[in-house]
């Protein structure tokens, strides 16, 4: 009967030491976790503050150190991509800044406006058909409620204006520009672009009309051809 005793307790003694060194396992792993998540977002946050100086940088080379730190602690940063590539399309380096915006989309594939500088890029680079699927891709991700479009969205469809006039498929490039308009009423850029679509189809009077109303909203070039051909703009003529 003692050895009975004996074994039982023996027995007890050891299922409780297993269950000590699991607990002390899955303790060990739930600190390695919370140090990972630790670290992780120490990275996020140090990630952001290089961010935040690339954006304050004065020249482009410093401004791509900042980006590039941001992006070592946070391959993930889709908006550090995006304003390298932004650095790369203001310097001419075109190819290198398709690269960044494809970045920029491949971490974040809902991001409105690496797709639209992407087509920007494209444009640039003559890629059009690539860059009206990228500007398509802008206005799907944007909202339908016209009061609630950004000013980007005219940008956007003043660019897929411009290609359109530039593959002469103006009735198209009427559509976009006066959409950009509809966005932004005081977008003079897209007013001259439609006045330059207008005056190639021919209706002259249209297309002067668009010319003072950019000329009205300060273009300089607008008020230069107007006054040399001594047609009245200003509002108060």
């Amino acid at each position: 009967m003692k050895h009975i005793i004996l074994i039982l307790i023996t027995l007890t003694f050891t299922v409780t030491s297993c269950t000590n060194k699991d607990s002390n396992m899955t303790s060990n792993k739930t600190q390695e976790i919370l140090d990972s998540n630790n670290q992780s977002n120490n990275n996020e946050i140090l990630a952001t503050e290089f961010f935040e100086k690339g954006q304050l940088a004065k020249t482009s080379n410093e401004k791509i150190h900042f980006f590039e730190e941001a992006i070592l602690l946070n391959p993930d940063f889709a908006e550090a991509y995006n304003e390298l590539g932004m650095i790369y399309y203001n310097d001419k380096n075109i190819e290198e800044a398709i690269k960044m915006y494809e970045k920029a989309i491949l971490k974040n594939p809902n991001y409105a406006n690496a797709y639209g500088n992407l087509g920007a890029a494209y444009q640039a680079n003559g890629n059009l058909e690539q860059a009206i699927e990228m500007y398509k891709k802008v206005i799907l991700l944007q909202p339908n409620d016209a009061t609630l479009l950004q000013a980007n969205d005219a940008i956007v469809y003043n660019n897929i204006g411009v290609i359109y006039f530039n593959i002469n498929k103006l009735e198209k490039a009427i559509e976009m520009l006066e959409k950009a308009i509809l966005i932004d009423p005081d977008y003079a850029n897209a007013y001259k672009n439609l006045g330059n679509t207008y005056r190639l189809k021919g209706n002259y009077d249209k297309a002067i009309e668009m010319f003072i109303k950019t000329a009205q909203l300060g273009n300089i070039d607008a008020q230069r051809w107007l006054d040399e051909n001594q047609i009245p703009w200003r509002k108060n003529n």
